[in-house]
C-alpha cells in the first residue's frame, strides 16, 4: 500500500481518505511486527531528645533514641495493625484459596507470616521514587525488592494511597496499590474473577517462598521506564510500510515471549487489576504479579507517553476470560536471563477511550448514534495523531527485541475500530524503524 502524501495536502485527511481502500480485515486477533535492521539506536543530623529530669552533675546522659514517625509519601509503607483480621474476614480471599486448593491453616499459619516479614524489608529501606510524567525517568529494582513491595500492597500497608476505585483518594493521578478494595469484593458476579487475581498473587508468594527455602537468590533486575514520543510531522516521513504477519484467531499475544508485547492499557496503568477488572491488561498483571509494582511508582499516563515494563516473570496460567476468569495452573517461565535480567518486554499504551465522549449521545439517541459519533471522533486528525504518537512511544524500546506482538488495541470497551487501530500501529512501527533504523514486519 502506498502511503505517500503530497506535503501540500493534509496528511491526516489523506490517511482518513485511504482507510476505505485499505482492506486490513474486520477483526485482527493479533499481529506480529518484525524488525530486520540491527543498527544501534541512540540511547538515552538528628536532633537529641531531652530525657525527663535531665542528667545529674556527675553523669553524662546520652539522649534516648526515639523512633521517628514515617514521613508521609505516596510510596511509603507502614505496618497495618489489622491486616490479618481483614484477610480472615475476606470472602474474596476464601474464594481465592479454594481456587488454589490451599488450606486456610497453611495460608495463615505458614505463608502469611512470611509475607509480613518480606513487607518489613521494604519498610526498613528508602521508599521507591515516583516516575514523573512526560519524562524519561526509570527505576530498576531486584526481584526481592519487588517482592517486598507486593507484600506491602497485599497487606494494604501504603498508608497514603487510600483506594478509590482504580486510583487513590489522596491524588487521583496515582493508581491504587493496596489490595484491601479487591479483598472486600462480595458481589457474586465479580467474585470469581477477582478471586482469580488474588489466587495468582498468593501463588506468586508461595512460589517465591519455596525458592527462598531452596536457597535461590532473587537478584534479577526489573525495570519500569516512562518514555515520551518525539514530535512527529507525518507529512515528511519516508519510512516504508513493512510486512505484517497475521496470527490465527484465539492465539495469545502472551505466547510471544521473545517479542515486545503490547499491554492494552488504561491510562492508569493496570486499570482494574487491583479491583474487579478481568480483561487483557488486568489478566496480564495477575499472571505477572511483579507488574503491580509499576502502580506504586507510575502516575497516570499522559498523551504521547508509554510505560515500558522490563524483566517481569509469569507465575500462573489463566482459565477463562472476563467474569469467567479463574486461576488455571502454575506456570514455569523459561524465558532466558541475559545479564541479570529476564528477557521479558511489555509496553503499556493506552488507546483513545471513547466511552465518556459518546455517553450523552447514547443516552439521548441510542447505541447506533453513539457508534457513529465514536467513528467520527476517532477518525479525526487530532485523535489519529494522538494514537500514533502513543504507539510510537510504546514500540520505541532502545534495548528491546526486534519484534512487536500486538492486536485489537482499544477495540473492546474503549470502542476503537480494529481496522483503524491496525493501520495506526502499523504506521507507528514503520516510523520507529526509521528513527532507530529498525524495521518491523
Amino acid at each position: 500500500f502506498d502511503f505517500s502524501v503530497d506535503p501540500t495536502t493534509s496528511p491526516e485527511m489523506a490517511l482518513v481518505g485511504n482507510l476505505g481502500a485499505l482492506a486490513v480485515g474486520a477483526v485482527v486477533p493479533y499481529i506480529t511486527l518484525r524488525s530486520m535492521c540491527g543498527i544501534q539506536r541512540e540511547k538515552r543530623s538528628k536532633t537529641p531528645v531531652k530525657t525527663p529530669g535531665g542528667p545529674t552533675p556527675t553523669q553524662a546522659v546520652k539522649p534516648k533514641a526515639v523512633p521517628s514517625a514515617p514521613i508521609p509519601g505516596p510510596t511509603v509503607a507502614v505496618p497495618s495493625q489489622n491486616a490479618e483480621e481483614t484477610l480472615r474476614s475476606s470472602v474474596c480471599l476464601q474464594a481465592a484459596l479454594q481456587q488454589l486448593q490451599m488450606d486456610e491453616k497453611k495460608f495463615f499459619g505458614d505463608l502469611l507470616p512470611w509475607i509480613v516479614e518480606r513487607a518489613a524489608e521494604y519498610q526498613s529501606e528508602r521508599p521507591l521514587p515516583l516516575l514523573a510524567v512526560h519524562s524519561e525517568d526509570q527505576v530498576t529494582l531486584t526481584k526481592n525488592r519487588a517482592l517486598s513491595v507486593l507484600a506491602n500492597a497485599f497487606l494494604s500497608n501504603f498508608k497514603w494511597r487510600t483506594t478509590k476505585h482504580i486510583t487513590c483518594e489522596e491524588n487521583d493521578e496515582y493508581p491504587s496499590i493496596n489490595f484491601n478494595g479487591m479483598l472486600a469484593i462480595t458481589d457474586p458476579k465479580r467474585l470469581g474473577s477477582t478471586a482469580a487475581k488474588v489466587a495468582m498473587t498468593i501463588h506468586y508468594f508461595a512460589d517465591m517462598k519455596q525458592r527462598a527455602s531452596n536457597g535461590t537468590t532473587q537478584q534479577e533486575s526489573i525495570t519500569f521506564r516512562r518514555h515520551q514520543a518525539p514530535k512527529i510531522d507525518w507529512r515528511y516521513s519516508t519510512a516504508p510500510l513493512l510486512d505484517v504477519e497475521m496470527q490465527p484467531l484465539k492465539e495469545s499475544i502472551d505466547q510471544d515471549k521473545e517479542n515486545i508485547r503490547a499491554d492494552f492499557a488504561n491510562r492508569t496503568i493496570g486499570g482494574g487489576a487491583i479491583g474487579t477488572g478481568a480483561v487483557q491488561e488486568e489478566i496480564m498483571f495477575g499472571l505477572y504479579p511483579e507488574l503491580f509494582v509499576s502502580r506504586l511508582v507510575c502516575p497516570r499516563m499522559k498523551d504521547g507517553e508509554a510505560i515500558h515494563l522490563i524483566g517481569t516473570e509469569q507465575f500462573s496460567k489463566p482459565k477463562g476470560y472476563g467474569w469467567s476468569l479463574k486461576f488455571g495452573s502454575p506456570f514455569k517461565d523459561n524465558a532466558r536471563v541475559v545479564k541479570g535480567r529476564r528477557h521479558s518486554y511489555i509496553t503499556a499504551i493506552d488507546a483513545l477511550d471513547l466511552r465518556h465522549r459518546i455517553r450523552e449521545t447514547v443516552q439521548k439517541q441510542g447505541d447506533e448514534a453513539g457508534q457513529r459519533l465514536a467513528n467520527e471522533i476517532q477518525r479525526s486528525p487530532e485523535f489519529i495523531n494522538r494514537d500514533m504518537a502513543k504507539a510510537v512511544a510504546g514500540f520505541d524500546i532502545p534495548d528491546g527485541p526486534n519484534v512487536v506482538s500486538t492486536g485489537n488495541w482499544g477495540c473492546g470497551c474503549f470502542l476503537g475500530d480494529p481496522q483503524l487501530k491496525s493501520i495506526t500501529q502499523w504506521m507507528a512501527c514503520s516510523y520507529v524503524c526509521l528513527q532507530s533504523t529498525r524495521n518491523f514486519l
